[in-house]
């Protein structure tokens, strides 16, 4: 991780906001995106090191709490990483299904 920090630093790169989305038995980690310290998009080719460590992170951060990103109906959100202060942040949303039925009620009561 240090060395991912190190070369990002090295590129000027600030903060990593990164999206997420998934379900059916799979996740993908789309639109990352790098700005420099006065929040100022970076052009910066992604590495398969960065993208491994992000999906590794959503995994280990929403699985902390139980939830799922990739199964059924999966969830989503955006992963932030603070480059300066080597801070990771972020939110999800878990999509679920409920059913109910109503079978038998009387309408004219």
């Amino acid at each position: 991780m240090l060395y991912l920090i190190g070369k990002l630093k090295d590129h000027g790169v600030a903060k990593v906001i990164a999206n997420f989305d998934g379900q059916g038995d799979s996740g993908e980690v789309y639109n990352i995106e790098f700005y420099d310290t006065y929040e100022n998009h970076i052009d910066y080719n992604t590495c398969a090191t960065l993208e491994d460590f992000i999906y590794d992170k959503i995994e280990q951060l929403v699985g902390s709490y139980g939830g799922d990103w990739v199964n059924n109906d999966g969830g989503y959100g955006e992963l932030n990483i603070d480059v300066k202060d080597k801070i990771i942040d972020g939110h999800y949303n878990q999509r679920t299904v409920d059913g109910y039925s109503w079978d038998g009620n009387n309408i004219f009561t």
